[in-house]
């Protein structure tokens, strides 16, 4: 009969710790992402307690008020020139390539000045009810000015 060799006899205590470590090896890094996980818990939830009292800090009333925002293609009163101040208007917005002064809201319709620069690749967009040319100054004379009227937008 021959003799086992030392291989065979540790063979099955081997294999046993091989599984035992390896299942060790399998779950370690779960158990290192839980613990970093769990200190992260613990660390964000201790620092969400303020040592500031909040008589100290101003109240949301006290906070200087937000302007309104103005649609994308509106202009701002800030940016208008002289010679658009000189028409009153009550805003301003750009229509394509174009700038629409309006002057007038009442009932639904909306009137003022279109003002086509001669950079502008677009003419008048829309359905006018009334688009008359006018001369104006202060303004370019390759610019073109009409006045106009239509259902308000």
């Amino acid at each position: 009969m021959p003799i086992p060799s030392l291989f065979h006899v540790l063979s099955p205590w081997r294999r046993a710790a091989q599984r035992h470590v390896g299942s060790f090896m399998k779950t370690r890094p779960e158990r290192i992402v839980m613990f970093v996980l769990t200190a992260a818990c613990l660390c964000g939830a201790a620092g969400c307690q303020s040592s500031r009292s909040p008589e100290g800090s101003p109240a949301f009333s006290e906070l200087p008020p937000e302007k309104p925002k103005l649609p994308a293609n509106e202009v701002p009163a800030s940016n208008w020139s002289p010679s658009i101040q000189a028409l009153h208007p009550i805003k301003v917005y750009w229509e394509g390539g174009n700038l629409v002064v309006v002057q007038l809201l009442r009932n639904g319709l909306e009137s003022g000045k279109y003002v086509i620069s001669p950079l502008s690749s677009t003419g008048p967009m829309g359905h006018f009810a009334k688009f008359t040319p006018v001369d104006v100054e202060g303004f370019s004379p390759l610019t073109k000015i009409y006045d106009y009227e239509r259902g308000q937008r």
